[in-house]
């Protein structure tokens, strides 16, 4: 079970890490695999500090593995549903 859970944890944090090592929005289709990356709008055009830089990225990182894990939760309830059987009486 933690194994599966942590595979989800993975996948939220490779879309940050391609962002952030490439310097790319993924021609647009960051949003689709990081919705929180939509937090760094807060940052702006302005010039910020390193604190509210490392923030915000926190804040959006954080929301994207949060969003993932429910997701994993999610389908894995409808898996233990779909394969559910009930007891013969």
């Amino acid at each position: 079970m933690i194994k599966y859970y942590g595979k989800w944890i993975l996948a939220s944090l490779i879309t940050p890490i391609v962002v952030a090592i490439t310097q790319s929005t993924l021609g647009g289709l960051i949003h689709l695999f990081w919705p929180g990356s939509i937090m760094l709008l807060a940052l702006g055009a302005e010039k910020n500090s390193t604190s509210q830089v490392v923030y915000v990225w926190g804040l959006a990182i954080g929301s994207n593995v949060l969003l993932y894990l429910v997701l994993g939760v999610i389908i894995h309830l409808m898996k233990l549903a779909i394969n559910y059987e009930k007891p013969t009486t």
